[in-house]
């Protein structure tokens, strides 16, 4: 968010709308709050967790567009490609909650399922605990966007990261590189609500 302020304050500005200024988001808000998914979406599909999914090995041979597969051979799933493809995604390195929404302004409807997750996996090797993953990942998004301001470090002088490479750490799972932010509660009340729950 510290790079998209106004992804930023237009999610914070859906929450205010739907549970006040003060209050966390609950699961039920959930279908209240589109654009919140549509930023979950995003997050979701612009860095994957994990850019291959696991391996497979075939069991007998098998023909994909006229290319021999032959039984035994190791298949992995380039979850990373698939989420990059500029005919699906346009402007794919771009973070863009917009490119889930309708020209109507609404959520798309094929974009409201945790099976157009792509970054869960896809077919019959898809993560059997999606559906709990899925659920955690979008609650604590939506706390923290209801809870609290994330900015450039005050005195921060750092021009934005030009290159996406440069803003993650890549290996099995990809990660966020060290970087300097300024997190503010976004009401005294919402600090007093957070430091009570714990």
């Amino acid at each position: 968010m510290r790079e998209h302020p106004g992804v930023q304050r237009r999610a914070q500005d859906g929450l205010t709308r739907i549970i006040g200024a003060n209050g966390l988001p609950e699961f039920s808000d959930q279908a209240n709050l589109p654009y919140i998914q549509a930023v979950y979406l995003e997050v979701m599909r612009w860095i994957p967790v994990l850019l291959f999914s696991l391996t497979h090995t075939t069991t007998q041979d098998d023909v994909l567009q006229g290319l021999l597969i032959p039984k035994g051979c190791l298949v992995i799933g380039n979850t990373w490609a698939i989420l990059i493809n500029e005919d699906t995604y346009p402007d794919p390195r771009s973070f863009k909650p917009d490119r889930f929404w309708t020209l109507e302004g609404e959520l798309m409807s094929e974009n409201t399922d945790v099976r157009s997750v792509l970054a869960y996996g896809y077919g019959r090797r898809v993560c059997t605990s999606r559906h709990f993953a899925d659920a955690l990942v979008w609650k604590v998004m939506a706390c923290v966007l209801a809870s609290f301001d994330v900015e450039r470090s005050k005195g921060d002088e750092l021009e934005a990261l030009e290159q996406l490479e440069d803003m993650f750490i890549q290996g099995l799972i990809v990660y966020a590189a060290p970087f300097k932010c300024s997190i503010t509660p976004r009401t005294p009340a919402i600090a007093e609500l957070i430091y009570r729950q714990n």
